[in-house]
């Protein structure tokens, strides 16, 4: 079957986008929501930030159409796109933060084996910025992901800095 023209406008430019490039991605997607995603050799639970560091296609007009497209699909299809639909709901009430005040009274700690790890003003703003230079839009749990993996010095952007992984090879067989 062949896939429909679907228009889907970004903030940076409009472009076509081909309805099978989307299931694609979803498929994509799916297989890292499954199976966590490797980084540094650390398995990790795929979060909003992995989804816009693959992307920069909106969450919201991702999930508009992929909800209603009804084509036949195999069994593992299947399992990826109810898997990205859940990831899309659950994603859903993420708020844009336009006061960086706030993000840095809200998010300059977290909790990492029972001790506090802090960061400081500066590198709070260091995050806004790099998000920034990598046009990933600033939602409070996309915000908390890069905050998060800079306090654990992991890769805020894994599918930028790092080489084909484990996962992606899987993907290719």
């Amino acid at each position: 079957m062949k896939g429909v023209i679907v228009f889907m406008e970004n903030e940076q430019n409009n472009e076509m986008i081909d309805i099978n490039t989307l299931r694609n991605l979803v498929n994509y997607i799916g297989f890292y929501l499954k199976n966590g995603i490797n980084i540094n050799g650390v398995k990790k639970t795929f979060t909003i930030l992995d989804y816009y560091s693959i992307t920069n296609m909106d969450l919201k007009k991702a999930f508009a159409i992929i909800k209603n497209d009804k084509i036949e699909r195999t069994y593992e299809e299947s399992v990826y796109r109810g898997l990205f639909i859940s990831f899309c709901i659950k994603e859903n009430s993420n708020v844009l933060l336009t006061d960086i005040e706030n993000v840095i009274k809200q998010h300059n700690a977290i909790i990492i084996d029972g001790e506090r790890k802090e960061l400081t003003s500066d590198e709070i703003i260091s995050v806004f910025e790099y998000l920034n230079e990598h046009n990933i839009p600033l939602y409070s749990r996309v915000v908390y992901n890069a905050i998060n993996r800079k306090i654990t010095n992991f890769p805020i952007l894994p599918f930028s800095t790092v080489e084909e992984n484990d996962n992606e090879k899987s993907m290719k067989k």
